[in-house]
């Protein structure tokens, strides 16, 4: 990247500015990028020969979405994170086998998931012979 640009890793988002260009007291600011939604807002009157530098490096962060990088004085933060849904808590009721022989045994399990369908593959992953789920989501 050019010695001309300034990157900052700031609590919100990330910051491209022009270290040529002064700007109340402070480089002018070329463009924000926010951790919560990985968008990158460029400035209208940024350069085009330091737009395309600055899209470039954003990527790098755009292509980490889902990950915990550390910013500022090693903290660390969920890149997209607004980008996931919120996780709730399911009660699936399960009647299941241990194996084929066996009796019959029912057991209710808490699960963090996204959705129901998340929720009912969690349990079936966990019991190889199931007769019947049941989904219900906390209030």
């Amino acid at each position: 990247m050019q010695d001309r640009i300034f990157s900052g890793m700031y609590p919100t988002g990330i910051v491209w500015s022009d270290r040529e260009v002064i700007e109340y007291n402070d480089y002018k600011r070329l463009a924000f990028l926010s951790y919560a939604t990985l968008t990158l807002d460029i400035e209208s009157d940024c350069p085009d020969f330091l737009r395309n530098e600055i899209i470039a490096d954003a990527k790098r962060f755009q292509d980490k979405k889902g990950e915990y990088i550390e910013y500022m004085t090693g903290q660390k933060i969920l890149l997209g994170y607004a980008l996931y849904p919120e996780k709730y808590i399911y009660n699936v009721k399960v009647s299941y086998y241990y194996n084929i022989s066996s009796m019959q045994h029912t057991k209710t399990i808490e699960v963090e998931a996204y959705g129901s369908e998340e929720a009912e593959d969690t349990v079936r992953k966990m019991f190889p012979h199931i007769i019947n789920i049941e989904v219900i989501k906390k209030i």
